[in-house]
């Protein structure tokens, strides 16, 4: 995770993470594929984070893992990390809260990591 020079110095959000309503919250737009290999994310796609995730697309494990991946990658709490909508669907809108400079940082990696 890349470090921060200064805590005034925010990294830029990807277009697919944006600010939430509330102060402190992001919105991630995820396209999530699951029953793959690993877990973790690939890319763009789209307005979108491509998004993989080994569990399979039954009684809702791969939302599960989607969201303990990326409480355990962003070191966040297990109540600060929901789907929005979109349960049953590819694409889910996911609300963090309690984001700090350090997830923000992940975010950002996360884009990085992934454009060519």
């Amino acid at each position: 995770m890349p470090r921060l020079k200064s805590p005034d110095r925010l990294p830029m959000l990807p277009p697919w993470a944006r600010p939430g309503a509330v102060e402190g919250r992001l919105i991630l737009t995820l396209h999530v594929q699951p029953h793959a290999r690993s877990t973790g994310p690939t890319g763009r796609h789209g307005d979108a984070l491509g998004f993989r995730v080994a569990a399979q697309a039954v009684d809702n494990r791969a939302n599960e893992a989607l969201l303990t991946h990326l409480r355990t990658t962003l070191g966040i709490p297990s109540t600060a990390v929901r789907i929005r909508h979109g349960f049953g669907s590819r694409r889910k809108p996911v609300e963090v809260e309690r984001v700090d400079a350090r997830v923000r940082a992940c975010v950002a990696a996360w884009d990085d990591a992934t454009r060519p």
